[in-house]
């Protein structure tokens, strides 16, 4: 068979009540034609914590993969692959053998892994791979700890904030969104985040300088202030 590209789109369950499998596929289309990529034959919205959508996958791929295919698992870090494979092995009753690692932290994976036990068909091969690196992912930077505060765990719910010009939202100590000017008085921003982040609305003024006082106390993560520095983000 030629190469086909199906994409999984893992975590769905996590994802606000109106990003509907539709609207979020449509995304998905747009951003791989944006990036180049080759038209996927099939989008999954799936859960690898509660099974959700995982078992209409693994049968669609079944079917789509023949007699004689091999699938691996490609994405980016916590992306959540070892977690999807684990979920389908569960299918089959073979969870807990050959398992891939599961952790919050990039790394996890480091070569290519054969992972037996995939109810897919006795000809069928698949293969977990390391984590893709993305130069701009914050989260493959960060510890155990934070990066377990920042990927939520529970449904994102928006803050919404009524924001003049000159003021700026602080997401925990990581990030800072400033609005410098707007088409009237105020303009609403809308944020999700994980339960685990603190934001705060100011001003921009003096805006990093609280910052880098609060981060650790009153804005986390990161938990220490010296890990600004660390992250690069001072």
């Amino acid at each position: 068979l030629p190469f086909q590209l199906a994409v999984a789109v893992n975590k769905f369950d996590l994802l606000p009540s109106r990003a509907t499998p539709k609207r979020v596929e449509q995304w998905v289309r747009m951003r791989l034609r944006q990036a180049g990529l080759p038209r996927p034959c099939r989008v999954f919205m799936v859960s690898a914590l509660n099974g959700l959508g995982v078992k209409e996958m693994v049968r669609s791929l079944k079917d789509d993969m023949g007699f004689r295919a091999d699938l691996w698992v490609v994405g980016a870090q916590n992306a959540g692959k070892s977690s999807l494979i684990n979920a389908m092995k569960r299918l089959a009753g073979t969870g807990g053998r050959g398992e891939p690692t599961v952790a919050p932290v990039p790394g996890t994976t480091l070569g290519l892994l054969r992972v037996p036990g995939i109810p897919l068909g006795p000809k069928h091969r698949t293969f977990d791979t390391p984590g893709v690196h993305h130069p701009y992912q914050l989260t493959s930077r960060l510890s155990l700890q934070e990066a377990a505060a920042v990927l939520p765990s529970r449904r994102l719910k928006p803050r919404t904030y009524r924001i003049p010009a000159g003021s700026c939202i602080l997401i925990g100590g990581l990030a800072r969104v400033d609005v410098l000017s707007a088409p009237s008085a105020t303009i609403y921003v809308t944020v999700y985040v994980s339960d685990e982040i603190v934001t705060h609305l100011g001003k921009v003024e003096g805006a990093e300088e609280r910052r880098q006082r609060h981060t650790g106390g009153l804005l986390v993560p990161p938990y220490e202030p010296e890990r600004l520095q660390e992250l690069q983000l001072v």
